[in-house]
């Protein structure tokens, strides 16, 4: 009984030691497999924290990505977090961020917009001339100028004076989220707040206006590009419903060229972002379902499965070395260039 009794506690032993060897192996397998490598063969790299990011901008071998939690810095070569800019809380909610050609870096939060240089920070606010505190976007002019969205209105910050423009001014809402400037000098204005809204553009003193009415898929609109041609890119939507919009002009008029939706290639009906990369190729971030790449070669969709860090992406900017960043619910991922190819 003795013996039997000892053979048992043998052979438990075995099988606990035979357990941990295995557990050992999964965990290195699971770091091995979520943490790069792995991506990296794929094409994929990504990088937390941050966690929620819905900006980012690149200024020389940094990222800089801002989201929810604030402004973190990441390193461009090593894919690797370098940590939090500023206090905790500090820049909470950031949803713009800007490299200007001065070397200034702006970051537009919801206690402001702060212009950070060299040594020297500061901030603006409401109390200052702004709309609003709570910054959506942020575009550079050709001619220097930083025009900002609020919640309240747009404004141009230009030799550290404040204009504002408004509902007053001739925008079909005061909730500006997103701002370009096209290649003939038109101004175009994005809101987020329907069933109001829509695109307001503005050129040579005369402003035009798109919304569902007259063709635009929903009167939200999260982002604005310029292609090649000198069209304009945008996407619009909520949950699950929108798409993407191409506008061209015809003589002094605008008008809606093309219309996609996920039939057509989308990764789902929302388009979250736009972007087109060095070779003339057109992402499409979407709220649920990843980012579709409408490609000279043909169409693709990529999702976590193929390395996102998330399925709703955000933002979208691209490095020196062609490298397409992504701003994503959940992190930031860094994909190759050559999967537009």
């Amino acid at each position: 009984m003795r013996v039997k009794v000892k053979h048992i506690f043998q052979i438990l032993f075995l099988i606990i030691v035979a357990g941990l060897m295995l557990y050992g192996l999964y965990c290195e397998w699971s770091a091995w497999y979520n943490n790069s490598d792995r991506k990296k063969a794929s094409g994929f790299v990504q990088v937390r924290p941050p966690s929620d990011v819905a900006a980012i901008v690149i200024k020389d071998n940094i990222v800089w990505a801002g989201g929810a939690n604030g402004v973190y810095r990441i390193d461009r070569n090593t894919c690797s977090t370098i940590g939090r800019f500023g206090k905790e809380g500090e820049y909470a909610y950031t949803r713009a961020l800007l490299a200007d050609s001065a070397g200034k870096l702006w970051i537009g939060h919801e206690r402001g917009l702060t212009c950070v240089h060299k040594d020297t920070v500061k901030t603006y606010t409401k109390a200052d001339g702004l709309p609003d505190d709570r910054i959506q976007c942020l575009m550079l002019a050709a001619d220097g100028g930083i025009w900002g969205g609020t919640w309240e209105g747009a404004f141009l910050i230009k030799h550290d004076e404040i204009k504002t423009m408004s509902v007053r001014d001739g925008l079909l809402c005061n909730m500006v989220n997103v701002i370009l400037e096209d290649k003939e000098g038109g101004l175009w204005f994005g809101s987020y707040d329907a069933p109001r809204g829509g695109i307001s553009v503005l050129k040579n003193g005369v402003w035009q206006y798109f919304n569902t009415q007259n063709g635009l898929p929903h009167n939200n609109v999260t982002s604005m590009i310029c292609d090649e041609e000198g069209g304009v890119w945008a996407g619009t939507g909520l949950f699950d419903r929108g798409g993407a919009v191409r506008f061209k002009r015809s003589g002094d008029k605008l008008e809606i060229a093309a219309v996609l939706e996920k039939k057509d290639g989308l990764a789902g009906e929302k388009v979250r972002s736009v972007f087109i990369d060095s070779r003339g190729n057109l992402w499409f971030g979407s709220e649920y379902d990843g980012i579709a790449l409408f490609g000279k070669k043909g169409k693709r969709v990529f999702t976590t499965k193929d390395g996102l860090t998330d399925n709703e992406v955000k933002c979208i900017a691209k490095d020196q070395e062609g490298y397409l960043w992504m701003g994503t619910r959940d992190g930031v991922t860094r994909m190759s260039g050559r999967l537009g190819e």
